[in-house]
């Protein structure tokens, strides 16, 4: 899983750069096993972001999440 992990951390910070116009370090994206009753494997929490996003939740989880269904082959939904 952790090869996984890397790769979206690199579109994540991608993704900040081009939704947001602003830099995250990909070693700063960290991910937490996602809930039992949520579908998925990982979750991204986005409100540590939020100061950078200036912007709700989940608008930043919309945006950044489009961008990784979009620009990733690993990140099939959201």
């Amino acid at each position: 899983m952790e090869i996984i992990e890397d790769a979206i951390s690199l579109k994540l910070s991608e993704a900040f750069k081009k939704c947001f116009d602003v830099d995250v370090a990909p070693d700063a994206v960290k991910f937490q096993k996602t809930h039992s009753g949520f579908k998925g494997d990982i979750t991204f929490v986005v409100f540590p972001f939020l100061s950078l996003t200036k912007n709700s939740p989940d608008n930043t989880a919309k945006k950044l999440g489009e961008y990784l269904i979009n620009n990733t082959s690993e990140v099939k939904d959201i």
